[in-house]
């Protein structure tokens, strides 16, 4: 049986998604992005001023030390940081909006990893009548009760919409599943509807490659995830991850990617092999960049290397790394927030809005695969050289409300939970906030004083933590305008 890409992308997501609190009661003031745009133009200097130098950001010559324990002791702080701001010493705002993958883009990555090779398209056979009436019969029973909120929908009509769709559906569907056919591919990218939902789809698989590309377009209020993915890699998908669990041989699938593995977080700028694998961190990281620039993307750039190391008892062994990408504005780089939204939460009217996130993985034969989703458009620059809050102040934010919003969730289940934070790094990054209540995804890059780290919770009995494994995520995230705490969960 194929993988699913979904699968292969949720392994992406839980290999870095530690456990991120959202307090249910809100810590943070309700952003509205015209709000913040209007901060930022009233920031005018004087006539006579330079603004570069009117908003200059100075550098910080100093490491971040702090120590913090709850007066329960189930929460600890401990940071030992270093601390980055622009080399430039200013910093953007823009406009943002959601992006597919257009056409034209899925046609040059086409042309790119298949060369004018023969290669076939995969299309999928429509819902046969039986499916259909599952899942007509699922939502009767949700409209009949009553339970559309309970189900993730925004209203009872959204369910009757969604009724009345799958009847017209019903009379043209097949009686039986037809197997997937095969047709010669050019790169153009086919549409199938599910729930009222146009995907643009581009999915080819042969002994070289597999590629698949979508986009998903909503034609009407329905609140359900949309978005656009790029996944490719080399070879045929089955063998994608290399050795599979193997009790009897020792083997260790690189599908578990997990701290308790032999998994090394290692610099991006390092040019050595210490594992004696084929590619240094830093030669990895350039493989991915050079598929980007290949195909005419030039603002990404790495931010994390992973390392696995895998031994087989007769003396094979093979390496990967993983490497995180973000996406940059005049050399800025964006947060990295693996966090994938299927659905806001019951209170919101929001259409769901995954942060964007871009993977490579390398291994000791070259770039095996490549993930890219949810892809942000720069629309506009609102500012060029924003004039941001102090890192003293920032400091002092982080201090008083990190504890707000942590310690709650120490007791808020049947039994207590110890959460230790390692604060390693403290950066003015750009990260993405949006629109509240918008019917669009739009909203801003915004800068922010990021506090990067470690989160390790334990459940019942203490013991000392392992900080030594767990990946670097963004602990916690304050806005360098207005000096309010970013819910990463919530996306403002």
């Amino acid at each position: 049986m194929k993988i699913k890409l979904l699968s292969i992308l949720l392994i992406f997501s839980i290999l870095l998604l530690a456990c991120q609190p959202t307090p249910s009661e809100p810590v943070v003031i309700q952003k509205d992005t015209e709000r913040l745009v209007d901060t930022v133009t009233q920031q005018t200097p004087e006539p006579e001023a330079d603004p570069e130098e009117f908003a200059r950001i100075l550098p910080v010559n100093e490491r971040y030390m702090y120590e913090y324990i709850s007066d329960n002791g189930l929460f600890r702080i401990h940071a030992n940081a270093d601390v980055q701001v622009p080399d430039s010493g200013t910093i953007p705002m823009t406009h943002v909006k959601m992006n597919g993958f257009s056409d034209e883009f899925a046609k040059r990555i086409f042309d790119y990893v298949f060369q004018n090779k023969e290669v076939y398209m995969r299309v999928n056979s429509p819902r046969t009548k039986a499916m259909i009436s599952e899942e007509l019969k699922t939502y009767q029973e949700i409209a009949n009760n009553g339970t559309w909120e309970e189900n993730g929908f925004v209203d009872a009509q959204e369910v009757d919409e969604l009724i009345e769709f799958l009847k017209g559906l019903y009379a043209d569907a097949p009686d039986e599943l037809e197997p997937i056919k095969k047709e010669p591919a050019d790169g153009s990218m086919i549409v199938e509807s599910y729930y009222g939902i146009d995907t643009h789809k581009l999915e080819i698989e042969d002994e070289s490659a597999y590629l698949y590309i979508t986009r998903s377009e909503l034609p009407n209020r329905n609140h359900m995830k949309t978005g656009a993915t790029l996944y490719y890699t080399r070879g045929i998908l089955d063998e994608a991850y290399g050795f599979e669990e193997s009790t009897s041989e020792g083997l260790r699938s690189f599908q578990n990617w997990y701290p308790e593995y032999d998994t090394y977080l290692v610099d991006t700028a390092d040019d050595t092999c210490a594992y004696g694998q084929t590619y240094s961190p830093k030669a990895a990281a350039e493989l991915g960049l050079k598929f980007f620039r290949d195909i005419g993307v030039e603002d990404v750039a790495p931010r994390n290397v992973s390392y696995l190391y895998v031994a087989h008892p007769n003396g094979v062994t093979k390496s990967l790394y993983m490497i995180e990408y973000v996406r940059t504005v005049d050399g800025n780089p964006v947060a990295f927030i693996p966090f994938s939204q299927e659905f806001t939460d019951s209170e919101s009217v929001e259409l769901p809005w995954s942060y964007e996130m871009i993977y490579a993985m390398v291994d000791d034969e070259g770039l095996k695969s490549m993930s890219w989703r949810d892809p942000i458009d720069v629309t506009d620059v609102v500012s060029d050289h924003v004039q941001v809050m102090s890192y003293e102040d920032a400091i002092g934010v982080f201090q008083s409300m990190c504890a707000v919003v942590y310690e709650p969730y120490t007791t808020a289940y049947e039994r207590e939970i110890h959460i230790d934070l390692s604060i390693e790094h403290v950066e003015l990054n750009l990260i993405r906030v949006r629109e509240r209540n918008a019917d669009e995804q739009v909203g801003l890059y915004v800068p922010a004083w990021i506090f990067y780290g470690k989160e390790v919770m334990q459940f019942g009995e203490y013991a000392e933590p392992d900080l030594t494994k767990p990946f670097t995520q963004v602990l916690f995230a304050i806005n360098a305008i207005d000096g309010s705490v970013i819910d990463l969960d919530k996306g403002y």
